[in-house]
């Protein structure tokens, strides 16, 4: 069962998103930082750049940077 904090955080998650995860992997916990490549919420799981983690195996989950979308200024 996932913990409240990280359920609302996932909630919150777009792809794109910079994020550091702890996770469980095989027989440990492991640590890594990325951009959110992926969101499979029917499948229970994300791709932080090539890994694929299920939701039920994060321990933690921080938001460290969100991608900007639009825009006023245009360059030609």
């Amino acid at each position: 069962m996932i913990d409240k904090a990280i359920s609302n955080t996932l909630n919150k998650l777009r792809v794109g998103t910079t994020v550091k995860i702890r996770y469980y992997d095989i027989d440990a916990y492991t640590n890594i930082e990325g951009v959110v490549n992926e969101l499979n919420p029917p499948y229970r799981r994300l791709k932080v750049v090539k890994t694929a983690i299920s939701f039920d195996d994060i321990y933690s989950i921080e938001v460290l940077g969100n991608i900007k979308r639009g825009g006023n200024s245009l360059c030609f």
